[in-house]
Formats: C-alpha cells, structure tokens, sequence
C-alpha cells in the first residue's frame, strides 16, 4: 500500500496527504530542493518496487 512505503520513506517532521483523487503530496519544512528532489525518487522507487 502506498501509505506503508511512504511512511517508511520520509521523517516524522514530514507531512504525507492525498491531494486529490489519485494524487498525493508530502510536506517536507526545511528541505531544500536537493533534498526533496532525493526524497521524491527514492518514494517514487519504493512504491514502484511495491
């Protein structure tokens, strides 16, 4: 399920929530763009491998 890999993946400061129909987001405060953009494709993997 896609909440169980997302919920592995990012830090507990971190915000994960359905944004519409089949679309999600997560709220990463005090993350910069590299980092964020580390974080998206290591969740984009995870869910993929799922």
């Amino acid at each position: 399920m896609i909440t169980n890999e997302v919920s592995r993946t990012i830090r507990e400061t971190d915000i994960f929530t359905r944004w519409s129909g089949e679309e999600f987001m997560i709220l990463t405060p005090d993350t910069n763009l590299e980092s964020a953009i580390r974080l998206a494709e290591m969740t984009r993997r995870n869910i993929e491998m799922e």
